[in-house]
């Protein structure tokens, strides 16, 4: 702001007028307001990756378990279960007659009935992975070893967000 002086000798300092700084605060709100945008979260994103992250640990666990015995008639693995009636995910190792939980690492509590807000449409019940790699659909026999790309759809808020299961086990989102 500049100091003007007039011939009558008085002292006075421009200003902003009061259109000027309306316009200004409203240019402000409307670059907050869409800014806000940005910073809500996107709940399927965060969904699907939690999905991926217990999908990897099952995974995981299943490569590494060692809990075969020559004298049983059946293989432990690692399963990776979801339950489309309350859109719930569990993990655990599958003996002949039990299931054993598994943990989350980071949180220690146990992969068990995980609820997600997201609908989920998979299409397969459970997934099995087993020490020697071998990966199994619905149940742990030779039959279904799978073959084909599963899937597993998101659905919130009418959105869609698909995780995509390959024959090695490698999941990711599109």
């Amino acid at each position: 702001m500049k100091k003007n002086t007039k011939k009558t000798g008085l002292n006075y300092f421009k200003a902003f007028t009061l259109i000027e700084l309306v316009i200004v605060i409203v240019i402000i709100g409307i670059l907050a307001y869409s800014l806000s945008f940005n910073f809500s979260p996107n709940r399927l994103q965060l969904e699907a990756d939690q999905i991926e992250n217990l999908f990897r640990i099952t995974n995981s666990v299943g490569l590494k378990y060692d809990g075969y015995d020559q004298t049983k008639d059946y293989i432990p693995a690692a399963c990776f279960e979801i339950n489309t009636t309350d859109n719930s995910v569990s993990a655990y190792i599958k003996h002949k007659n039990s299931k054993e939980y598994l943990t989350e690492p980071l949180k220690h509590k146990q992969i068990k009935n995980i609820k997600f807000n997201s609908k989920l449409v998979p299409d397969f019940s459970v997934i099995c992975f087993s020490a020697n790699g071998d990966i199994f659909a619905n149940d742990i026999n030779m039959s279904n070893l799978i073959t084909s790309k599963k899937h597993i759809i998101l659905q919130f808020d009418g959105k869609n967000l698909m995780l995509t299961i390959e024959q090695t086990g490698f999941i990711h989102q599109h």
